[in-house]
């Protein structure tokens, strides 16, 4: 219930017009990252952050910018840099080492930048002053994932499509050991169909569909 915000406590702001549809939306303390290789702005609670410039002095490619970005942000929320390059390793570890180490090098661009430039800036955001109970740091597609583990669920059949592809990466990964049949089928209708058929078959049968 503490998430039911509408406002925004930090944008990344990849370009101007992000920045111009968003800016209002900035909560009391909130805080934008703008990417100010073009327009570098002197706007009240924005960051200027030259994303390609940085990949470009480094050697690095631009598709990396983002995950400068993120380790600026790092930076901001004080949180621990070797998790977060941990984290980056486990989501790049099917890719070449090539890919991994500069993803990691952009992270640590990223917070290297914001550590000289914004040394005393302090990124707040209003959450409750305790925790009642243990919480647990997961997306809503992961939540609906365990909560259909929970609930007994034998057979999952989708097409991948966003916004549920990490259902399918989720249940890829763990229908072996939690004695599941993950199905993937050749269209989204078809994941439909095969759900029913397994529902019908005695299976406890889920499917997702990108709308």
């Amino acid at each position: 219930i503490f998430s039911l915000l509408s406002e925004i406590d930090c944008l990344i702001a990849l370009n101007e017009e992000s920045l111009e549809w968003h800016y209002p939306e900035l909560s009391k303390d909130g805080v934008a990252i703008l990417n100010s290789d073009k327009t570098p702005t002197g706007r009240e609670r924005v960051l200027n952050l030259p994303l390609l410039s940085l990949t470009e002095k480094e050697g690095l490619p631009p598709v990396v910018a983002n995950n400068i970005a993120l380790g600026a942000l790092a930076f901001l929320l004080k949180g621990d840099l070797e998790t977060f390059k941990d984290v980056i390793a486990d989501v790049f570890s099917a890719l070449k080492p090539e890919v991994v180490e500069a993803n990691i090098k952009a992270v640590q661009l990223g917070y290297d930048f914001a550590q000289k430039n914004w040394p005393d800036f302090k990124l707040s955001f209003s959450l409750p002053k305790q925790k009642l109970f243990p919480q647990l740091f997961l997306t809503g597609n992961d939540a609906l994932a365990l909560g259909a583990v929970k609930a007994g669920c034998q057979f999952f059949s989708a097409y991948p499509m966003t916004p549920i592809n990490s259902l399918l990466t989720f249940f890829a990964a763990k229908a072996k050991d939690l004695g599941l049949v993950f199905f993937q089928p050749e269209a989204e209708i078809a994941g439909v169909n095969s759900a029913l058929g397994a529902a019908h078959a005695g299976l406890r049968s889920m499917t997702a569909t990108s709308g």
